[in-house]
C-alpha cells in the first residue's frame, strides 16, 4: 500500500511490498560495502555485550552477495558475534533459486550459519497493515494487509519441509495467525 493525502497525492509511506517499488531504484551495494556495514554493526552488538545474532539479510534479490558478504566478514577475521541468517524470501521463484544454489539450513559454522525460512504473512498493528478478519476499529476502511496468499505460504511450507528448513513466520493480525 502506498499512502495518499486527502487530495489522492502520495504521502511518501510506502507500506509492506511496496517498499519493491522504489528499491529497484536504489544502487545495489557491493559485497565490500555490505561486508562493513555488518562489520561495524557486528562491533556496535558487540559493545553492549551481545555475543549472538538472527537477522534475516538474505532475500531473493541479494543472497549469493549477502552470504559472500558474510562469510568476507568471518574471513577478515571482523567477526564479533554469531549470526544465524533467517533466509527471507517474498517469491517461490527466489527461493527455489536459493535451494538450487545449494543453500541450506545448517549450512556453515560458527560464528556465520544459515538458519530457518522466514515468512512475512502481514504486517503491524500500529501500521494497521496486520491481516485482521474484521476491519479495524479506529479505520474500517481496512482489514490490513495480506503479503502472501494461502496458497503461496502453504508452498513455501512444503518446499521448505522437503528441504528439511524449518520455517519460522511473521503473522501478527487474527486473520494471518489462522492462516498459518
Amino acid at each position: 500500500a502506498i499512502d495518499k493525502d486527502a487530495n489522492g497525492e502520495p504521502t511518501g509511506i510506502f507500506r509492506e511490498h511496496a517498499m519493491g517499488m522504489i528499491e529497484q531504484f536504489i544502487p545495489a551495494k557491493t559485497v565490500d560495502e555490505m561486508a562493513e556495514i555488518i562489520a561495524k554493526a557486528q562491533e556496535y552488538a558487540a559493545s553492549y555485550g551481545i555475543t549472538s545474532i538472527q537477522t534475516n539479510d538474505i532475500n531473493d534479490d541479494n543472497f549469493q552477495r549477502m552470504d559472500a558478504a558474510y562469510k568476507k566478514v568471518v574471513a577478515d577475521g571482523k567477526a564479533k558475534c554469531r549470526i544465524t541468517q533467517q533466509s527471507c524470501f517474498n517469491t517461490l521463484v527466489g527461493f527455489k533459486e536459493y535451494l538450487e544454489a545449494g543453500f541450506r539450513m545448517g549450512n556453515g559454522n560458527s560464528p556465520y550459519r544459515i538458519g530457518p525460512l522466514k515468512l512475512f504473512v502481514d504486517g503491524s498493528l500500529g501500521a494497521r497493515t496486520a491481516l485482521m478478519r474484521k476491519p479495524y476499529a479506529d479505520d474500517p476502511s481496512t482489514v490490513g494487509i495480506e503479503c502472501m496468499s494461502q496458497e503461496t505460504l502453504n508452498e513455501f511450507v512444503r518446499i521448505a519441509t522437503e528441504h528439511k528448513m524449518q520455517v519460522i513466520t511473521h503473522a501478527i493480525g487474527d486473520k494471518a495467525i489462522e492462516m498459518v
